[in-house]
């Protein structure tokens, strides 16, 4: 679905090299994360993956189309919507409405679509009491949703969610997070870039970015379990993890698999048992 291949990128020549030697495919209705401390290149990938940044160096392609083809990227944009870390950065509108509507009429839908998908997607996130509101008078969590909404009225194949959660109370992440999976349940393709490693047990595959280069990519059992991998790429682990390698080295050796809260329960009660 999305190819990067030998994909370098730097914002100016004077500048070291933001993104190197990324090679990277993602799959059709996969769920993604991609991770790494502040400065590793995720929002830079980000943009690459939905066609914001063209690459220095390689090849992208979304379905067989290359962003370099000005005509390519229009449809490209529409395909692979992504959705910032600041809600305030993609509202264009005088209300709420007009600000969902602007997308659907930079990609061409007919007006009577428009309508259409305006008030399926205002019903679906809780938005069409408030349509003629201007979206500055929004709580953040509104805001969110609100920047969502108007990308999920493309209707796209896939959906960058970059940094997403990181300005929202944790009641309003949580909602991010199920309407994330429900996403996830219907088709669509899911893109996760964050550092935060609470927030990827959902996810199906996790790629670690270190100095603009993947260090590492696995499925989530593998990465999360991997704690000095981790410390040298300079995340934290999961809290579960943390207490699961404070408890292996008081003894506790039949935990070592445990990787997520439910897990580090059931296994200290089976320890417990045996005792």
């Amino acid at each position: 679905m999305i190819n990067l291949k030998n994909i370098f990128y730097q914002y100016s020549k004077n500048d070291n090299w933001a993104l190197q030697e990324i090679n990277l495919s993602i799959f059709p209705g996969e769920w993604v994360a991609i991770v790494g401390s502040n400065g590793s290149g995720k929002s830079t990938l980000a943009k690459l993956m939905n066609g914001l940044l063209i690459p220095t160096r390689g090849e992208i392609h979304f379905f067989g189309r290359n962003p370099c083809n000005e005509n390519d990227l229009w449809e490209i944009r529409r395909m692979v919507g992504i959705v910032f870390q600041n809600p305030d950065s993609q509202i264009v509108g005088n209300t709420i409405e007009d600000d969902i509507a602007f997308s659907l009429e930079n990609i061409g839908v007919p007006p009577v679509e428009i309508d259409k998908r305006l008030t399926e997607v205002m019903d679906q996130f809780q938005l069409y009491p408030l349509k003629n509101q201007s979206p500055h008078t929004l709580s953040p969590g509104q805001k969110q949703k609100l920047a969502i909404a108007g990308v999920l009225a493309m209707k796209p194949k896939a959906v960058i969610f970059d940094e997403a959660s990181s300005m929202q109370s944790p009641k309003d992440a949580q909602e991010l997070y199920r309407m994330m999976s429900d996403l996830h349940q219907q088709g669509t393709t899911i893109v996760q870039i964050t550092h935060e490693m609470e927030d990827l047990y959902g996810c199906e595959r996790i790629i670690v970015l270190q100095d603009g280069m993947v260090k590492l990519e696995g499925k989530p059992g593998e990465i999360l379990a991997n704690t000095i991998m981790m410390k040298e790429a300079g995340l934290i682990p999961p809290f579960a993890v943390r207490i699961r390698d404070s408890l292996m080295e008081s003894g506790y050796d039949e935990i070592r698999n445990a990787i997520t809260p439910d897990q580090l329960v059931k296994q200290i009660c089976i320890s417990a048992l045996k005792t």
